[in-house]
């Protein structure tokens, strides 16, 4: 069985549940490739912000400065940015109320 990490980046988005699709069509593809079901769509990648560093990701990403980081650090030979260390930083530094607190 293939996992979602060894797909293309656009595949790996449908296989991971981050695309936006919904779970019956995730699950249609997964199915296809061989890959077992989702449950459900991780909640990372429902859309909701948890905090400030997802709102900065969302930001980056939409306008395409996530892209430039990214072909700069492949261009120079470095893997990785920390973006996600520092999205998930920004998250426990300033985070977002939860609907469910009182």
């Amino acid at each position: 069985m293939i996992e979602c990490d060894k797909l293309p980046a656009g595949r790996k988005r449908i296989c991971n549940g981050s695309s936006g699709l919904s779970l019956e069509k995730v699950n249609e593809y997964r199915k296809k490739w061989g890959i077992e079901p989702l449950q459900e769509i991780p909640e990372e990648h429902l859309g909701k912000s948890k905090g400030l560093g997802d709102t900065v990701h969302k930001i980056f990403k939409k306008t395409g400065v996530a892209k430039v980081v990214n072909a700069v650090n492949r261009a120079v030979g470095k893997k990785g940015c920390g973006c996600k260390k520092r999205q998930n930083t920004l998250n426990e530094i300033f985070p977002y109320k939860d609907e469910n607190s009182v």
